[in-house]
């Protein structure tokens, strides 16, 4: 064999080898497309797409808009997924008109109408008593909304009866028998 032969031989198996080890480490080297739902989110997976690999964290949610885990923020100005008006007023209003939202616990409350548990118990005592009933229990003694008013509201069971009363009071102390149907 003459050395041109040789030459041009040994270049073909040089470029031979170069390609393979090219190939070869391009396959090595080249990402692996993602497998969806084995638990590891990958650079190219996303909440939004594969909840089951990209999991948000406790009090997180999947923003739709931007595809990622996203930590609410109360006061942020935006009703947010996990917020809500007892949760945080101050980004989503409260439900009833007569509530207001306390900026520092961010809960929507009903205003005092200035009538404290005390004097609703005295006076649903006065007004059973009228009626020559016995009280057995006074409970629930809550601030409500009654007729689309601020009330204040309280359970109450006569001895001897089978029922319960919800009675509500309202600011000038007048009192509604509302009727519970059990």
């Amino acid at each position: 064999m003459d050395d041109s032969k040789l030459n041009t031989k040994n270049i073909l198996l040089i470029l031979a080898v170069v390609l393979i080890s090219v190939v070869a480490i391009y396959f090595i080297l080249k990402p692996s497309a993602p497998v969806y739902g084995d638990g590891i989110c990958d650079v190219t997976e996303n909440c939004l797409d594969n909840p089951k690999d990209c999991k948000c964290s406790q009090g997180e949610y999947c923003s739709h808009t931007k595809k990622e885990c996203v930590l609410p923020i109360c006061g942020n100005g935006v009703c947010e997924s996990f917020e809500n008006s007892n949760t945080c007023c101050n980004d989503c209003f409260c439900a009833l008109e007569q509530e207001n939202c306390n900026k520092k616990t961010h809960k929507c409350e009903l205003s005092d109408i200035g009538i404290s548990d005390e004097t609703v118990t005295k006076l649903i005592s006065q007004y059973f008593n009228s009626q020559q009933k016995n009280i057995e229990k006074i409970s629930k003694i809550k601030t409500d909304v009654f007729e689309n008013e601020i009330v204040k509201s309280a359970e109450v069971t006569i001895t001897g009866e089978d029922r319960i009363y919800l009675i509500v009071i309202d600011a000038n102390g007048k009192i509604t028998e509302v009727p519970i149907y059990q």
